[in-house]
Protein backbone atom coordinates (compact mmCIF):
# COMPACT_ATOMS: atom_id res chain seq x y z
CA UNK A 1 0.00 0.00 0.00
CA UNK A 2 2.97 2.52 0.96
CA UNK A 3 4.51 1.70 -2.53
CA UNK A 4 1.34 2.77 -4.27
CA UNK A 5 0.72 6.43 -2.61
CA UNK A 6 4.43 6.96 -3.47
CA UNK A 7 3.95 5.78 -6.83
CA UNK A 8 0.95 8.23 -7.21
CA UNK A 9 2.82 10.90 -5.86
CA UNK A 10 5.59 10.72 -7.87
CA UNK A 11 3.47 10.29 -10.94
CA UNK A 12 1.44 13.35 -9.85
CA UNK A 13 4.81 15.04 -9.59
CA UNK A 14 5.80 14.34 -13.24
CA UNK A 15 2.79 15.34 -14.38
CA UNK A 16 2.60 18.54 -12.84
CA UNK A 17 6.35 18.94 -14.25
CA UNK A 18 5.52 18.18 -17.55
CA UNK A 19 2.22 20.50 -18.17
CA UNK A 20 4.54 23.14 -16.77
CA UNK A 21 7.25 22.89 -19.39
CA UNK A 22 4.70 23.55 -22.24
CA UNK A 23 3.09 26.55 -23.68
CA UNK A 24 1.51 27.60 -26.85
CA UNK A 25 1.91 30.49 -29.08
CA UNK A 26 -1.55 31.40 -30.74
CA UNK A 27 -1.73 33.09 -33.86
CA UNK A 28 -1.86 37.22 -33.41
CA UNK A 29 0.74 37.04 -30.32
CA UNK A 30 4.77 37.52 -29.82
CA UNK A 31 5.76 35.15 -26.43
CA UNK A 32 9.02 36.10 -25.13
CA UNK A 33 10.34 33.52 -22.18
CA UNK A 34 12.48 35.31 -19.64
CA UNK A 35 14.48 33.67 -17.57
CA UNK A 36 15.31 35.83 -13.74
CA UNK A 37 13.93 39.03 -15.58
CA UNK A 38 16.43 38.49 -18.95
CA UNK A 39 14.76 37.92 -22.56
CA UNK A 40 15.99 34.05 -23.11
CA UNK A 41 13.65 33.72 -26.55
CA UNK A 42 11.15 35.43 -28.35
CA UNK A 43 8.40 33.39 -30.57
CA UNK A 44 6.58 34.66 -32.89
CA UNK A 45 5.32 31.35 -34.71
CA UNK A 46 2.06 29.24 -33.60
CA UNK A 47 2.73 26.56 -32.14
CA UNK A 48 3.34 24.09 -29.30
CA UNK A 49 7.04 24.47 -27.51
CA UNK A 50 9.01 23.78 -24.25
CA UNK A 51 10.56 25.76 -21.27
CA UNK A 52 12.14 25.01 -18.31
CA UNK A 53 9.59 24.90 -15.63
CA UNK A 54 9.89 26.72 -12.47
CA UNK A 55 12.50 29.33 -13.98
CA UNK A 56 11.34 30.16 -17.35
CA UNK A 57 8.21 32.69 -17.37
CA UNK A 58 6.08 33.05 -20.25
CA UNK A 59 4.89 36.74 -21.55
CA UNK A 60 2.34 37.32 -24.07
CA UNK A 61 1.97 40.25 -26.59
CA UNK A 62 0.01 41.37 -29.30
CA UNK A 63 0.92 40.95 -32.43
CA UNK A 64 -2.77 43.03 -33.75
CA UNK A 65 -2.94 46.75 -34.48
CA UNK A 66 -4.14 48.34 -31.57
CA UNK A 67 -6.15 51.64 -30.94
CA UNK A 68 -5.09 54.58 -28.29
CA UNK A 69 -7.90 56.99 -28.19
CA UNK A 70 -5.64 59.91 -26.85
CA UNK A 71 -7.53 62.14 -23.98
CA UNK A 72 -9.17 65.43 -25.28
CA UNK A 73 -6.67 68.56 -24.87
CA UNK A 74 -6.61 72.06 -25.36
CA UNK A 75 -4.17 73.79 -27.81
CA UNK A 76 -3.62 77.64 -28.76
CA UNK A 77 -3.89 78.18 -32.20
CA UNK A 78 -1.28 81.00 -34.09
CA UNK A 79 -4.35 83.26 -33.41
CA UNK A 80 -4.45 82.61 -30.31
CA UNK A 81 -7.38 80.58 -29.85
CA UNK A 82 -8.82 77.88 -27.73
CA UNK A 83 -9.58 74.05 -29.50
CA UNK A 84 -10.26 71.06 -28.00
CA UNK A 85 -8.23 68.67 -29.85
CA UNK A 86 -9.64 64.84 -29.50
CA UNK A 87 -7.32 62.37 -31.60
CA UNK A 88 -6.57 58.59 -31.78
CA UNK A 89 -3.40 56.58 -32.72
CA UNK A 90 -3.56 53.19 -34.54
CA UNK A 91 -0.47 51.93 -33.85
CA UNK A 92 1.47 48.10 -33.44
CA UNK A 93 4.73 46.37 -31.97
CA UNK A 94 7.53 45.94 -34.59
CA UNK A 95 10.66 45.08 -32.75
CA UNK A 96 9.68 42.86 -29.42
CA UNK A 97 13.15 42.80 -27.76
CA UNK A 98 13.31 46.77 -28.27
CA UNK A 99 9.53 47.26 -27.49
CA UNK A 100 10.74 45.24 -24.10
CA UNK A 101 13.77 46.62 -23.46
CA UNK A 102 12.39 50.24 -23.39
CA UNK A 103 8.68 50.10 -22.33
CA UNK A 104 7.87 46.53 -21.08
CA UNK A 105 3.95 46.77 -21.34
CA UNK A 106 1.54 48.36 -23.18
CA UNK A 107 0.00 50.75 -20.49
CA UNK A 108 3.41 52.27 -20.28
CA UNK A 109 3.59 52.40 -23.91
CA UNK A 110 0.57 54.12 -24.30
CA UNK A 111 1.84 56.98 -22.00
CA UNK A 112 4.36 57.72 -24.09
CA UNK A 113 2.23 57.68 -27.43
CA UNK A 114 -0.33 60.09 -25.26
CA UNK A 115 2.63 62.39 -24.66
CA UNK A 116 3.97 62.35 -27.57
CA UNK A 117 0.86 62.68 -29.79
CA UNK A 118 -0.20 65.84 -27.56
CA UNK A 119 3.33 67.71 -27.89
CA UNK A 120 3.05 67.54 -31.65
CA UNK A 121 -0.05 68.60 -31.85
CA UNK A 122 0.35 71.64 -29.93
CA UNK A 123 3.52 72.21 -31.84
CA UNK A 124 1.98 72.20 -35.15
CA UNK A 125 -1.59 73.43 -34.37
CA UNK A 126 0.01 76.67 -32.66
CA UNK A 127 1.74 77.52 -35.79
CA UNK A 128 -1.24 77.45 -37.79
CA UNK A 129 -4.40 79.79 -37.48
CA UNK A 130 -7.63 78.12 -36.56
CA UNK A 131 -9.45 78.46 -40.16
CA UNK A 132 -6.22 76.79 -41.52
CA UNK A 133 -6.85 73.67 -39.11
CA UNK A 134 -10.78 73.49 -39.92
CA UNK A 135 -10.51 73.44 -43.52
CA UNK A 136 -10.98 70.19 -45.32
CA UNK A 137 -8.55 71.90 -48.42
CA UNK A 138 -5.12 71.70 -48.63
CA UNK A 139 -3.02 72.84 -45.43
CA UNK A 140 -6.21 71.52 -43.26
CA UNK A 141 -6.84 68.89 -41.32
CA UNK A 142 -5.71 65.88 -43.90
CA UNK A 143 -2.66 67.44 -44.30
CA UNK A 144 -2.14 68.33 -40.00
CA UNK A 145 -2.84 64.31 -39.98
CA UNK A 146 -0.43 63.45 -41.81
CA UNK A 147 2.30 65.92 -40.35
CA UNK A 148 1.17 65.01 -36.72
CA UNK A 149 1.63 61.19 -37.84
CA UNK A 150 4.85 61.29 -39.29
CA UNK A 151 6.53 63.25 -36.69
CA UNK A 152 4.94 60.86 -34.03
CA UNK A 153 6.15 57.87 -35.68
CA UNK A 154 9.41 59.05 -36.11
CA UNK A 155 9.71 59.70 -32.60
CA UNK A 156 8.01 56.61 -31.15
CA UNK A 157 10.32 53.68 -33.20
CA UNK A 158 12.95 53.91 -30.70
CA UNK A 159 10.34 52.37 -28.43
CA UNK A 160 10.15 49.26 -31.29
CA UNK A 161 6.55 50.26 -32.46
CA UNK A 162 4.91 51.52 -35.53
CA UNK A 163 2.49 53.94 -35.57
CA UNK A 164 0.78 54.15 -38.75
CA UNK A 165 -1.63 57.00 -38.45
CA UNK A 166 -2.75 59.50 -35.69
CA UNK A 167 -6.31 61.32 -36.87
CA UNK A 168 -7.63 64.37 -35.34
Amino acid sequence: MKKWIILAVVVVLIAIAASASVYTVNEGEFVYITQFGAIRQIRTEAGLYLRTPFVQDVNRLTKKQMMYNVNESEVLTADKKAMIVDSFALWQIEDVTTFIRTVNNVPEMEKRIDATIYSVIKNLMGQLEQSEIITDGDGGRETLNKQVGDQVARVLTQYGIHVQSVEI
